[in-house]
């Protein structure tokens, strides 16, 4: 006979009364715990993600703003009429400036209607005018997707 069975069988009503009232009390611990945990757990979980959906959201306007003042820029030196005219050196002069103040772009490029660079300015610790024939090199293929 096993150990458990031998205790089990010599022990008075007051014992088997109070091992079965225990038992019973431990597997009503353990499930609750077990229930609480869970609860806890998902909760946690959805408020992480909730967060996280927050900031996603947040960073994604945030960055969309930033696009569109990046053309509205964009659009607005395009309606210059030193732009219109193709005045290369005056595209120059507001390449270089947008470059120095902004320090947003790492390079501005101007392309003609069959996506040929016209004007390009690279920022390189100041903003700096490419060369004719460096610009010359320049080919956008998909111009009208821009």
């Amino acid at each position: 006979m096993s150990p458990i069975k031998q205790i089990w069988s010599t022990a008075g009503i007051g014992k088997r009364m109070s091992i079965a009232v225990l038992t019973i009390l431990l597997v009503a611990i353990i499930l609750t715990s077990g229930i609480v945990y869970n609860v806890f757990n998902r909760s946690y979980s959805e408020s992480i993600e909730q967060k996280l959906v927050a900031i996603t959201t947040a960073n994604a306007d945030s960055f969309m703003e930033w696009i569109e003042a990046r053309q509205d820029e964009v659009e607005f030196i395009a309606s210059l009429n030193t732009v219109k005219d193709l005045n290369e050196p005056g595209i120059k002069n507001i390449f270089t400036k947008i470059g120095e103040l902004n320090g947003f772009y790492d390079s501005i490029i101007f392309v003609d209607t069959v996506g040929a660079g016209v004007v390009s300015t690279l920022f390189e610790e100041q903003t700096v005018v490419q060369q004719d024939g460096e610009v010359n090199e320049i080919q956008l293929d998909d111009r009208e997707w821009f």
